[in-house]
């Protein structure tokens, strides 16, 4: 079952004046290719959606049972996980577990977007951006700098036929200065792309648009490090 925010995302695309949906009769493609599900911008890019089903607490949770088994650590009430490790670095090595644990999945949507994505450029013959949009309504522990931190990862292999990965996740907000969140989080990860693959204007408008699609301010941020941004659950 699509989640709300998948349906409503879908929608949306539909509405725009340059998109069309190739799960439409107006495409034909041979049994057993891997289509991506939107072309936009007059056919300039290619659009796969991904959503983020899967609650990685469960993951979380199993990892710190056993180090605590292992050490033999008794826990009374809510600490830390940091507060485990009296060596540092060892504490940095287990987030790091954890951290590749949780996204992998992560990493199978990229893989499988990415061929999705080849597959619908060779079929139609067109050389245009890949784009691959990843929703989250819901699942806390997957933040977008979690997630932007495995994409990025995957985005900086050879080949590969994704220019732009969008995280459109309702499920966190990003802390300001005054330590309140902002509305809904939308973050574009860019990898190097060549001239003719060149879309940043188009996924900017994009992102405005969505943003004017659900009543939201639209506020620009440019970093080059979105683990850096400080997120936290969106408040239900």
């Amino acid at each position: 079952m699509p989640t709300t925010l998948e349906r409503r995302f879908i929608a949306f695309l539909k509405s725009l004046p340059d998109s069309e949906c190739l799960d439409s009769q107006a495409f034909c493609f041979p049994s057993g290719t891997r289509k991506a599900d939107f072309l936009l911008h007059r056919r300039r890019v290619i659009a796969e959606i991904k959503t983020i089903t899967n609650d990685p607490q469960l993951k979380i949770d199993r990892r710190l049972d056993q180090h605590l088994e292992q050490t033999g650590v008794v826990v009374f009430g809510t600490v830390q996980s940091s507060q485990l490790f009296e060596d540092k670095d060892e504490g940095a090595k287990f987030h790091q577990k954890i951290l590749r644990d949780i996204t992998r999945n992560t990493e199978e949507m990229c893989r499988s977007a990415n061929e999705q994505i080849e597959e619908t450029s060779q079929h139609l013959d067109i050389d245009a951006s890949g784009l691959l949009i990843i929703l989250n309504e819901s699942i806390a522990p997957l933040d977008p700098g979690v997630v932007a931190y495995r994409v990025c990862e995957y985005l900086n292999k050879k080949p590969r036929r994704i220019d732009y990965c969008l995280l459109v996740f309702e499920s966190h907000q990003v802390v300001g200065g005054n330590g309140h969140g902002s509305q809904n989080q939308m973050l574009v990860i860019c990898a190097c792309r060549t001239a003719h693959r060149f879309a940043d204007d188009y996924i900017d408008q994009l992102m405005q648009r969505w943003a004017e699609h659900n009543g939201s301010e639209y506020i620009r941020r440019n970093t080059y490090d979105p683990t850096a941004i400080n997120y936290r659950p969106k408040q239900y």
